[in-house]
This record gives C-alpha cells, structure tokens and sequence, in this order.
C-alpha cells in the first residue's frame, strides 16, 4: 500500500508543478499582453506619422518579434526551472508541452502580422 501512496504524492507534486507552470506563462502572457496595450498607444500615434505603408509594416514587426521573444524566452525560463526537479519521461512530456506552447506563440504571431510583407 506505501508505494501507491508515494506514487500518488509524487504524481501530485508533478501535477501541482505543471498548474503553477501553467498559471506562470498565462500571468505572463497577460502582463505581456498589457504591456503590448501600453505600448501600442504611443506606437499607433507615432505610425499616424509615418508617410508609407513600408514603413508602418516595419514598426509593426519589430513590435511583434519582440513580443513574441520576450513569451518564448518566459516559456524557456519557466521550463528550465520546472525541469531540475522531474524524472526524465516527465521531462520529455513538459518539453512536448512547451513545443506546443511555443507553436501556438507562432501561431498567433502568424495571424497578427501584416498580411502585406509575405
């Protein structure tokens, strides 16, 4: 009966692990996300300056690329940290998730860049 039952606190911890992961990239994303809002007051008024659309499309992909960076290098970080303390096969299932994760990073950068530049 012991094993099962630090099968279950084991199993636990790793769930436990994997929510405050979870709870971290989303608390990230969102002030991310904030910060992208602050940021892009100043920005839409600065490409009301601009005289091309080139030119509009360029600020827009340095703001985007950067945005995307700063959530990958969040996702990196956050794995590293969860990863010292999982067995391997739990390892290699957090680094799946944090591939799916960062696809969908892709993803939605994807659909909100400029449709012009492709």
């Amino acid at each position: 009966m012991e094993p099962y039952f630090l099968y279950a606190i084991s199993l636990t911890t790793i769930m436990l692990a994997i929510i405050t992961f979870t709870i971290t990239i989303i608390t990230v994303i969102s002030q991310q996300n904030n910060t992208l809002k602050q940021e892009l007051t100043p920005l839409f008024q600065e490409l009301g300056k601009e005289k091309t659309f080139q030119g509009i499309t360029e600020k827009l992909d340095i703001k985007i690329n950067t945005f995307q960076n700063n959530i990958n290098f969040i996702i990196e970080t956050q794995f590293t940290k969860l990863q010292q303390h999982l067995s391997q096969k739990e390892k290699e299932t957090i680094q799946e998730r944090n591939h799916q994760l960062q696809q969908i990073s892709k993803t939605i950068t994807t659909k909100i860049q400029p449709k012009s530049n492709k």
